[in-house]
């Protein structure tokens, strides 16, 4: 017998099936011919499986008693291979980078108190930085800048008059007083951003809810009256105009004002 033989020999033997001796390469040792092969490789591979999947079980548990020491070591490595790890982000980000946004997206909608929370830490460890960046932009994009803040405004008074029409539902159905929804951009163009107690411009650049010329929403009839939240009975007002007015009518509101209007022109 030649070597050739022998290595002809070997990989033979080491690749026929355990049951019936048939040359064929298994993973399990056997091969799939005859039906009793194929249920000793189904038995062999459901072992297997079983092993798997009690290495798998035992890496849990103790990933669930070791989960402290396991982060401290991963976090001293990243640490110390800072770069490999930037490196290792970029090209994962590089080559899927629409599933990448969409997962950040989602954990940052999912988790919004630690973004919020990771955002006043980082402001907090580098000031400096923030308020450099925050003058760059604010000489290169300004105009970008003033939009974003009309965005922000439009949405707080959104979130106000959301939950005044919220409260007011709530009142109605103890008290039995009128409610219906009402659109605020309709209501706000409908009255022509004025003032509907002295008929100044209501100014939407204000944001603060205690400005005396920023927005609020008056009633004509009082709720005590037996005003409620209808389309016909809300009104646009400056703020200081719907405190002066108080428990005033609308007509002498509106007198009001308009002698105080004239005092000051003089």
């Amino acid at each position: 017998m030649t070597a050739s033989d022998v290595k002809i020999l070997i990989v033979e033997t080491s690749t026929a099936c355990r049951n019936c001796g048939t040359p064929a390469k298994s993973k399990y040792g056997y091969c799939q011919r005859s039906p009793e092969c194929k249920r000793l490789y189904a038995k062999e591979q459901a072992r297997e499986l079983r092993k798997t999947e009690k290495r798998r079980t035992y890496a849990r548990e103790w990933y669930l008693v070791n989960r402290d020491r396991v982060q401290e070591q991963s976090k001293k490595w990243r640490e110390a291979n800072r770069d490999a790890v930037n490196a290792g982000q970029r090209r994962r980000y590089a080559a899927n980078p629409d599933s990448r946004r969409d997962y950040h997206r989602a954990w940052r909608e999912a988790n919004p108190e630690k973004v919020r929370e990771a955002n006043r830490r980082n402001r907090e460890n580098h000031k400096e930085a923030h308020r450099e960046y925050d003058r760059k932009r604010q000489r290169e994009q300004p105009e970008k800048l003033a939009a974003l803040a009309r965005i922000r405004r439009l949405r707080s008074i959104s979130q106000r008059f959301a939950s005044s029409a919220s409260a007011a539902s709530k009142r109605s159905a103890k008290t039995g007083l009128p409610y219906e929804r009402v659109d605020l951009e309709a209501l706000c163009e409908r009255d022509g951003w004025t003032c509907q107690i002295c008929f100044g411009p209501v100014d939407r650049a204000i944001m603060s809810r205690y400005h005396p010329y920023g927005m609020s929403f008056d009633h004509v009839i009082p709720e005590i009256a037996g005003g409620g939240w209808t389309w016909g009975n809300l009104q646009l007002a400056h703020r200081g105009c719907n405190v002066m007015r108080g428990d005033l009518s609308l007509e002498e509101a509106r007198g009001f004002a308009r002698e105080i209007l004239a005092r000051l022109a003089q």
